[in-house]
C-alpha cells in the first residue's frame, strides 16, 4: 500500500490550532480551491466521528465520496477513513504534537489505487506531487487563518450572513465558523431555526426582526448575479431591484431593532467609480457615470439608511474576485481548458481583481 509522510510547522500553539480543526467551516477552509472537489455533507466536526460527502469533478464526470471521521485522540490527533469512492483504499491520519515556536502537524496518507498496484506503478509519483502541494496550501490556510483571527480582539460573535451560500459568502462563513464564530444564514425559503437561518424576502421587504435580535453584525452579500447574461433592460432591472430593494429592506429592518448590530457591511463595486481609463483612484474618488455607477451609489445610500440607528455602515467597493473555486474565473477556465479561451473585450482594459 502506497504512504506518503508530510511534515509541516505552524507558529501557533498545539491547542489554538487542534481547536482550529475541530471547528465547523474547518474542512471546507482546507480544500484548495483548484481540487474540483466539492463537499455536499459533512458530520459537524471530526469530533462527531459522523460521515463526510464529496463530489469529485473530472470534466463533465462526477464521482461520490463518501468519508469518515475516526480514531479521534483528543489534542492529538483523528482520522479520515474512505467509505465508498474511487480508491481502492483511503486513509488520512493527522497528528498534531507541541514544537519550538508553535505546533507541527503531520500528514500520514494512504490509499490503494483503484486499479491496483500496477496502476500505482505509473500513477505514484503524480498523486504524491499533488499530495505536497495539497498540505503546503493546508498549511499555508492555517496560518492565514489563524493570523488574521489573532488579529481582532473581538470575542465570539453572531454574524448574520445574507448570500452566505454564493461564491464569496460560503467561504466568509466557513472563516468564520473555524474561527469559532456563530453563523446566522439568511434565507429566502423557509428558514430551518435548527441551522441558525433567519428568513428575509426581499422582494417583499420582509424580514424576520425577532431572529435578528442581538445579531452583532449583518453581512449583505446577495444580489443577482451580473454575469453569465446579457444586460437587457430585463436583466438590468433584476439587478437594479434585487440589490436596492433588498437593500433598503434590510436597513428598515435594522432601524426597528431594540438590540441592532454594530456593523452592517454591504457589498458594492469598483462600478462605483466608472470607466474612467488610466485614471488613479482611490476610495475617495467621487462616483463616475454610467448604470453600474448609478447603482452603487444608490445601493450605498440605501445602506447608509441603518446608520440611523447608531449601526456603522460599511460599503465593501470590491473588483473581481478570482478563484479555481468559483467566480469569474471558474466560469472561464474550461474554455480555456479545452482550448477555446481567448482575449476578453480588447484585451487593454483595466480589471481591478482579488
Amino acid at each position: 500500500m502506497p504512504s506518503f509522510h508530510h511534515e509541516a510547522h505552524v507558529p501557533f500553539p498545539k491547542d489554538s490550532v487542534w481547536e482550529w480543526h475541530m471547528r465547523p467551516g474547518a474542512l471546507q477552509r482546507l480544500t484548495p480551491p483548484w481540487a474540483d472537489v466539492s463537499l455536499t455533507s459533512s458530520a459537524p466536526t471530526p469530533r462527531d466521528g459522523g460521515q463526510v460527502h464529496m463530489v469529485i469533478s473530472r470534466g463533465l464526470m462526477k464521482v461520490q465520496w463518501v468519508l469518515k471521521h475516526t480514531a479521534l485522540e483528543e489534542g492529538a490527533s483523528f482520522r479520515i477513513e474512505q467509505e465508498k469512492g474511487p480508491l481502492g483504499r483511503w486513509v488520512h491520519t493527522h497528528r498534531f504534537t507541541d514544537a519550538e515556536g508553535g505546533c507541527l502537524i503531520e500528514n500520514e496518507m494512504e490509499w490503494d489505487p483503484p486499479l491496483g498496484s500496477m496502476a500505482n506503478l505509473f500513477t505514484r509519483s503524480a498523486v504524491e506531487s499533488e499530495l505536497a502541494r495539497l498540505c503546503d496550501f493546508r498549511r499555508q490556510r492555517i496560518v492565514n487563518d489563524l493570523t488574521h483571527l489573532g488579529r481582532s480582539s473581538s470575542p465570539r460573535l453572531t454574524v448574520a450572513i445574507t448570500g452566505a451560500t454564493g461564491f464569496i459568502g460560503s467561504a466568509l462563513q466557513s472563516f468564520l465558523t473555524a474561527g469559532g464564530h456563530v453563523v446566522r444564514p439568511m434565507v429566502r425559503r423557509k428558514a430551518d431555526p435548527s441551522k441558525g437561518e433567519i428568513a428575509w424576502d426581499p422582494r417583499e421587504g420582509k424580514v424576520d426582526t425577532a431572529a435578528l435580535e442581538g445579531v452583532d453584525a449583518l453581512v449583505h452579500l446577495a444580489g443577482e448575479s451580473i454575469a453569465g447574461a446579457r444586460w437587457t433592460g430585463q436583466k438590468k432591472r433584476a439587478i437594479w431591484k434585487s440589490r436596492i430593494d433588498g437593500t433598503r429592506g434590510l436597513a428598515s429592518a435594522l432601524n426597528q431593532l431594540r438590540n441592532p448590530p454594530s456593523v452592517f457591511v454591504t457589498s458594492s463595486a469598483v462600478g462605483y467609480y466608472g470607466d474612467r481609463g488610466n485614471e488613479k483612484l482611490s476610495v475617495e474618488s467621487r462616483p463616475g457615470k454610467g448604470f453600474l455607477a448609478d447603482l452603487c451609489r444608490e445601493w450605498e445610500t440605501e445602506a447608509k439608511a441603518a446608520s440611523r440607528s447608531g449601526i456603522r455602515v460599511a460599503s465593501v467597493r470590491a473588483g473581481l474576485v478570482l478563484s479555481p473555486a468559483g467566480g469569474a474565473l471558474g466560469s472561464m477556465l474550461l474554455p480555456f481548458k479545452m482550448g477555446l479561451g481567448g482575449r476578453l473585450g480588447s484585451g487593454r482594459q483595466y480589471v481591478s481583481w482579488i
